[in-house]
């Protein structure tokens, strides 16, 4: 195994080209994570399914075109920081045991849509306000069943939620 990779796969073998399509992307995540067909679907930034025929260099335009409103909308919409608000941040801090608002929001909406960003290695890493570090598996997440473990080489504990709200009034947020 070479020192710069994580496995001895050649980086265009793991990385989805320009010119491929959704299709043939979707069918490839599935393999790689042993997925039943037709259960990947990639996104546009509607929130409608992607084209199978439609190549991933286009979806990622999209997708940029997305985040470029989105971060512009909201730098015009956020409020401007006064006494009260770095009060508030304060109080939600984890030194007095709860995440932010933002950061929980943030934890809900990727759990809820498998944000595969931050499923990029198998697994989201997730921190605890009480200080413990974990994972939670993709595959976990795309059934559904919220279970945060250890995270790799550490002791084989795990904590089973019953929903996503419980797993973050435990005190669990996506790092």
């Amino acid at each position: 195994m070479s020192q710069n990779s994580r496995d001895d796969t050649p980086l265009r073998y793991r990385k989805l080209k320009a010119d491929g399509t959704v299709g043939t992307a979707e069918q490839t995540i599935e393999e790689m994570l042993g997925l039943p067909p037709g259960s990947v679907r990639i996104m546009n930034p509607s929130g409608r399914d992607a084209r199978s025929d439609k190549q991933i260099g286009t979806l990622r335009k999209h997708w940029d075109e997305h985040y470029r409103q989105l971060s512009e909308s909201l730098k015009e919409t956020a409020p401007k920081r006064t006494l009260d608000n770095k009060a508030r941040e304060l109080e939600e801090s984890p030194a007095n045991g709860k995440w932010s608002t933002q950061l929980t929001e943030r934890t809900k909406q990727s759990l809820e849509h498998i944000e595969l960003a931050n499923f990029s290695l198998g697994y989201a890493p997730v921190k605890n306000v009480d200080g413990r570090d974990g994972i939670i598996d993709l595959r976990d997440a795309m059934t559904r069943t919220w279970v945060v473990r250890d995270k790799p080489g550490d002791s084989e504990r795990q904590w089973r939620y019953g929903s996503i709200d419980a797993l973050i009034n435990a005190g669990w947020v996506i790092e």
